[in-house]
């Protein structure tokens, strides 16, 4: 008999390993080129660290997407602690490529606002709070998915959800949602102080740096990305759940995850295409 919702959690299981494996060829690459050759270091240290955690992300969720397809296939036996270590991984990462957003964001912004204190101080002070932000954040909710799991062995898995308390998982989708709120204000003020710059910059016939330019043009198309592939997506689905009650996550599969290995890809691209090294 043709089980809908397994084929569903398989689709989406396909899908990020699929877009995960572009993202860890494209960004790896990337990231090892710019490292060893400090291209632009003074605009990129911000998109550093985007780069990196985007790797982190495709590469546990590549694993643990990779594993389900196994178990799914009946290819593999059914290892519990994997799936749990590989899962809390995945959300535990996903959760912080937003804050990533925000202070990629909230960088330019400042570079725009006060370019003299911003490579003076700002810049060095923007990059530790972006550190310390991501591995707090992700840390917390690893330690949160950790104490709160559940005592027994789920009798059926079909994901990650099958082994914690989802009060946990809710409060996750609850910081996604906060974050792309923020995510919203601050590229509303970025995309207009880079209009009002950028038409300063001109009236005054001053030539921009290349390698500021090229950063602010990424950031506005990350923005974009941004709020089609994720911000729209999760805060429709979590009006569905609070609003209707709809869980469509669990009918449906892990689509939220899947559209972060979609927005990872995109983003990979872009950073390819925008960060051009030879």
């Amino acid at each position: 008999m043709y089980d809908f919702r397994k084929s569903a959690y398989l689709v989406n299981y396909f899908l990020s390993a699929a877009l995960t494996a572009i993202t860890l060829v494209l960004n790896s690459s990337l990231f090892l080129k710019l490292w060893a050759r400090r291209q632009g270091d003074a605009h990129l240290k911000t998109i550093y660290l985007s780069i990196f955690w985007h790797v982190a992300f495709a590469l546990v969720t590549c694993v643990h997407s990779t594993y389900m397809i196994l178990y799914f296939t009946g290819s593999s036996s059914r290892v519990d602690w994997l799936i749990f270590i590989s899962g809390d991984l995945v959300y535990s990462t996903e959760v912080s490529i937003g804050i990533c957003n925000i202070i990629n964001a909230f960088d330019r912004v400042m570079a725009m606002w006060q370019p003299i204190r911003y490579y003076q101080s700002y810049q060095i002070a923007i990059q530790r709070m972006a550190v310390l932000f991501t591995v707090m954040t992700t840390s917390s909710f690893v330690i949160a998915f950790y104490t709160t799991r559940h005592e027994t062995m789920p009798t059926v898995v079909f994901a990650f959800a099958s082994y914690i308390n989802l009060d946990v998982l809710f409060s996750l989708h609850w910081f996604d949602c906060a974050t792309s709120i923020i995510n919203i204000l601050v590229s509303i003020v970025f995309l207009r102080e880079l209009h009002k710059f950028v038409t300063q910059m001109k009236t005054n016939m001053v030539i921009r740096p290349a390698g500021s330019a090229k950063v602010d043009q990424l950031i506005k198309y990350q923005i974009i990305a941004d709020f089609i592939i994720l911000i729209a997506p999760i805060l429709t689905t979590s009006t569905a759940k609070y609003g209707w009650h709809a869980d469509w996550p669990s009918q449906i599969g892990p689509y939220p995850i899947t559209l972060f290995t979609l927005y990872t890809a995109v983003c990979a691209l872009l950073f390819k295409y925008k960060l051009r090294v030879n």
